[in-house]
């Protein structure tokens, strides 16, 4: 993670290669990563402005598992591309084939406020150092 990231906010974007397409525009001095030793079944969490990155497996025969959880008060608008599949595949897709359908839509019974995409977000813009 890059260090005190945390306390920064939202940072300005630009295109780049790798997840995402996109990586922050950091100052000059301010690209101060920061890591540690993780342990089966450690887990970090952080704040949504936090910038990090995945370093390379250093073990290419296990698998490392890194799932991208998120929560929020349902008091709170929903922003609505966010109920979709972060893939090319719909819902019904996905669902074809599952055997249960109980839990399939599940936000649906929370009826939350929906809010559209802010894609302000995502334009890259100048950072001012």
């Amino acid at each position: 993670m890059l260090r005190q990231s945390h306390r920064d906010g939202y940072i300005p974007i630009q295109p780049a290669l790798g997840a995402g397409s996109i990586a922050v525009q950091l100052c000059p001095g301010q690209e101060v990563w920061v890591e540690g030793d993780f342990e089966i079944g450690d887990v970090l969490t952080f704040p949504c402005f936090t910038v990090h990155k995945a370093l390379p497996n250093q073990h290419p025969d296990q698998i490392r598992l890194s799932i991208d959880a998120r929560y929020q008060a349902i008091s709170e608008p929903v922003e609505e591309k966010s109920l979709k599949p972060h893939c090319k595949l719909t819902w019904e897709e996905l669902y074809a084939e599952w055997p249960e359908n109980s839990i399939q839509y599940y936000w649906h019974n929370a009826a939350p406020t929906l809010s559209p995409w802010d894609a302000t977000l995502l334009q890259p813009a100048v950072r001012i150092c």
